[in-house]
């Protein structure tokens, strides 16, 4: 599994062996939250997800501090998109979550 980040530059995080043709790109996914449709007022379904990124040694923390929020971003498996928003929220420390909306 992985995800691409279209910030400036570009980033990935990936698990396993599935590393995407990014060349900012690091095995450091640890978990894809259940991706969900919660009920907007409208009537219609926001997709939403939750990833979080091993942040241990603090290395990736700088990185999270630019153009990041908002980027586009997606989660694929496989060679399938399962998933495709943008990062709405950013949490960071020993991990960092990311928030995202479709």
């Amino acid at each position: 599994m992985n995800i691409i980040i279209q910030s400036e530059p570009s980033m990935a995080f990936y698990s396993g062996i599935d590393a995407p043709d990014v060349d900012n790109r690091w095995r450091r996914l640890v978990d894809v939250s259940e991706i969900r449709s919660s009920l907007r007022i409208s009537g219609g379904e926001t997709p939403n997800a939750s990833i979080t990124i091993d942040n241990g040694d603090g290395e990736l923390t700088n990185r999270f501090s630019g153009d990041v929020l908002r980027a586009a971003v997606t989660i694929n498996r496989g060679g399938t998109m399962l998933f495709r928003g943008i990062v709405r929220r950013i949490k960071t420390g020993a991990v960092i979550t990311l928030d995202l909306e479709a």
